[in-house]
């Protein structure tokens, strides 16, 4: 359902380029790359590959290395096109490697919200652009938190379906609802996982691996327990 949401989020956008940021644009994972292309053009029903990717060689731990590699990306982008470019909306899909708008800094600006983490892709885009262009971005956090107990789990969540509406909103018509930080609880979260937690809570040591089991795939590879 995640890639049939990100496919309907591209058909809406139209006449548009879809880059590759993740970690998937890696050489090692060509054949996931090329899995996804093809269940994204099933649903298109057309073919579909991605536009370009960001570049390989830089080194990514942190949110704000993600956000300064798309950044950048973005600033070149403009830079190569801005002869041409009457508008620019760039609609970024991110969980910051499940890391939580905390405050953390990029730029010299401390990310404490979606609409910082906004704010500094839009200097990027604006640094490369002349003064009177429309440039508009919106930043769609695939992240939430958990608690159970003593228990946090922070989650890569995809496109929940507040942010697929928000999102669609955005390349529609350049708007969409005021960005939050609200967390929502994943909608693949099962219900299970309360009360793996309750009954493991005792056991550390195979504790965060039975609860990730817990989690239906890929998701699991998307959770941070702790």
């Amino acid at each position: 359902i995640l890639v049939q949401r990100l496919a309907e989020v591209i058909e809406k956008a139209g006449d548009c380029q879809v880059i590759l940021s993740s970690s998937w644009r890696r050489p090692h994972h060509r054949n996931r790359r090329r899995l996804l292309e093809n269940r994204i053009a099933h649903y298109l029903g057309k073919p579909f590959h991605f536009h370009s990717a960001t570049p390989m060689y830089r080194e990514e731990r942190t949110a704000a290395d993600r956000l300064e590699t798309v950044g950048e990306y973005v600033a070149d982008f403009c830079t190569d096109s801005k002869e041409k470019l009457g508008l620019v909306r760039v609609l970024m899909l991110e969980d910051f490697f499940i890391t939580p708008m905390d405050g953390w800094k990029c730029r010299g600006h401390s990310v404490a919200s979606v609409s910082a983490a906004e704010q500094v892709l839009l200097s990027y885009a604006k640094s490369a652009l002349p003064a009177t262009s429309d440039v508009r971005v919106k930043v769609c956090h695939c992240y939430s938190e958990v608690t159970c107990g003593k228990l946090k789990m922070q989650v890569g969540t995809g496109l929940t379906q507040r942010l697929f509406e928000e999102a669609k909103s955005f390349v529609s018509t350049g708007t969409s609802p005021c960005s939050t930080d609200t967390s929502e609880t994943p909608v693949l979260l099962p219900p299970i996982v309360p009360k793996v937690i309750e009954n493991k809570v005792e056991e550390p040591a195979g504790f965060v691996s039975t609860v990730i089991s817990a989690f239906v795939p890929p998701i699991g590879s998307m959770v941070h327990a702790f």
